[in-house]
């Protein structure tokens, strides 16, 4: 049960890194914001994903390099 939580935070933490993303670009060239299909559909959030899932991968490898040997 553990590993299924640990998992769903990770996918919710890309799904909002996109939406965040999306949000602020749609903010910035005065577009409406709204939650659809165009929105996942849209550059900006994929590449707001992008960056969560980098994110997950820089904390992977920090937590990997940071920890002690046994």
């Amino acid at each position: 049960m553990h590993i299924v939580v640990k998992y769903g935070l990770r996918l919710l933490l890309v799904i909002v890194c996109g939406l965040v993303s999306a949000r602020f670009f749609s903010y910035e060239r005065g577009a409406h914001f709204g939650f659809d299909r165009r929105l996942l559909k849209s550059r900006q959030f994929w590449l707001g994903a992008l960056v969560g899932l980098v994110f997950l991968f820089s904390d992977y490898r920090f937590a990997h390099y940071l920890t002690l040997p046994k």
